[in-house]
């Protein structure tokens, strides 16, 4: 099975509020040089919740991170495509918890 890197993506808030989203099937952040995700990283794009799922941090968007260009000393520019909007907010505590949990034997 191909392995890919898993990346929490912070997301500012005009990606986030309801009213300032555009309906497009891709989207660019800036992100520092060495942290960069690599080609073919699955994103999970993080932002505040609403209310009514009594969390502050959800899995908002999910992309796959494909290419990037030089835009600043130390820092380039990420295109994240496709992009899949979550109709509803996935809390960040509801993933940890379904995540195996290891055991030292």
């Amino acid at each position: 099975m191909p392995t890919r890197d898993v990346i929490l993506w912070a997301l500012d808030e005009v990606m986030t509020d309801e009213d300032q989203r555009r309906d497009s099937a891709r989207v660019t952040d800036v992100f520092y040089r060495h942290s960069r995700p690599k080609p073919g990283a699955l994103m999970l794009g993080i932002g505040a919740a609403d209310g009514d799922t009594g969390d502050v941090d959800a899995v908002m968007l999910i992309g796959v991170a494909r290419r990037s260009q030089q835009v600043a000393t130390g820092k380039d520019r990420t295109s994240v495509t496709p992009v899949f909007r979550l109709p509803k907010p996935v809390p960040v505590k509801r993933l940890q918890a379904a995540l195996p949990s290891e055991t030292v034997g």
